[in-house]
């Protein structure tokens, strides 16, 4: 299975179908990127934080350390989560 990018067009030579593709992911998280962007930079502004924290960033890796460990163990882990400081 791929993550097709959007096609906006498509060439038909000689009753077959031509997709060409980006040479890498970039354009097709552009915006998404530029957004993110533009919403750190007003957090930055107005003081008030926006986005994902070091707290989220331990969260998700929290859930892939035991994806891992389940896909050796074959079968469900258990997660243990540290307490979340008052920072956050």
């Amino acid at each position: 299975m791929f993550l097709r990018s959007p096609i906006n067009s498509e060439i038909l030579v000689n009753l077959q179908t031509i997709t060409t593709f980006p040479g890498d992911w970039r354009p097709r998280f552009a915006e998404a990127y530029r957004l993110q962007n533009s919403a750190w930079l007003k957090s930055i502004e107005t003081g008030k934080p926006v986005g994902a924290s070091a707290w989220d960033g331990y969260a998700a890796t929290l859930v892939a350390e035991a994806g891992v460990e389940s896909l050796l163990k074959g079968g469900p882990v258990k997660l243990t989560q540290a307490t979340k400081p008052k920072l956050y």
